[in-house]
């Protein structure tokens, strides 16, 4: 599998697709064999990425964790990190950033927008972080219970891209999977890569220089209930979106796994979002 390359005004863009979400990268250079060389690495480490945490196969460490039955499993040093990330966000957020809530999904469908009661209280009892055991490198999941790094692992895939580049190449790139990016630094006599935010009624751009973008709403995917637009972001201790959530936030932070874990932790926090974000030390765009 190669990545179909085009020629652009600010040099090449590669694009394929992994981990279920258009992939992109932009780089800022003529020179259509360095394209090709800086491409393949963000391929294939977005599919070695996706092939080793997704939760959707049986060959690989998630589908061992899940299917333990309450079993002690060793995790390998990449996996113990992001479990690591996932249990100090877990505090951080008091319990609303949740590796254990993906189970919830069972129970609404974003695309048909529509959802089931009784699915969310028969699966609200197997959701909660904090009734397993992390002792690195060791993961203990009760019976029943399953992890989903599905709000890590694209983002995690975006940040180590970046570094596997940079670490060979100086070029100005843009990383952008499935609108979670990052970029290196500005193309050549630029102020900044121009990203659009898709989830803004204003549509702003926002020029990006260096660091990651990551945008959480619930401009694509959604229910309606009683009148109201909810986002697929669910509260794991409701098994609900929350009703009065912003319709979009977008983070500008140093990573983009941190840029990922601020914004949906903002879309779950209401109308206190806003001041949950002018604490971290970040640059965000908040729309209600």
């Amino acid at each position: 599998m190669d990545a179909n390359i085009t020629k652009t005004d600010f040099g090449f863009r590669a694009n394929f697709t992994a981990m279920a979400s258009p992939c992109e990268v932009l780089i800022n250079s003529n020179d259509l064999s360095l394209a090709k060389h800086i491409s393949q690495i963000a391929l294939v480490e977005a599919l070695r990425i996706e092939h080793k945490f997704s939760r959707y196969r049986k060959d690989n460490i998630i589908f061992k964790i899940n299917n333990a039955n309450g079993s002690p499993v060793d995790l390998d040093t990449e996996t113990a990190q992001l479990i690591n990330y996932a249990d100090n966000w877990f505090k951080l957020s008091e319990g609303l950033f949740d590796i254990t809530a993906g189970i919830l999904n069972m129970a609404w469908d974003f695309k048909e927008h529509t959802f089931n009661q009784h699915k969310i209280e028969r699966l609200l009892p197997f959701v909660g972080w904090q009734k397993n055991t992390w002792k690195a490198p060791t993961l203990t999941i009760k019976k029943h219970m399953q992890i989903d790094l599905g709000g890590i692992a694209k983002e995690y895939a975006v940040d180590s891209t970046l570094i596997k580049i940079t670490n060979d190449f100086d070029t100005p790139v843009l990383i952008n999977f499935g609108g979670d990016l990052v970029a290196n630094k500005s193309p050549d006599k630029s102020t900044g890569w121009k990203v659009a935010i898709e989830n803004s009624n204003l549509r702003k751009v926002i020029s990006l220089s260096q660091g990651a973008l990551c945008t959480s709403g619930n401009h694509n995917r959604y229910v309606i209930h009683k009148g109201k637009k909810l986002s697929h972001i669910i509260n794991p201790k409701t098994g609900w979106p929350e009703p009065n959530s912003p319709t979009y936030v977008t983070v500008h932070a140093k990573t983009c796994s941190e840029a990922g874990f601020l914004s949906t932790t903002a879309m779950l926090l209401n109308s206190q979002a806003e001041d949950f974000l002018k604490k971290q030390n970040i640059g965000y765009e908040i729309e209600y």
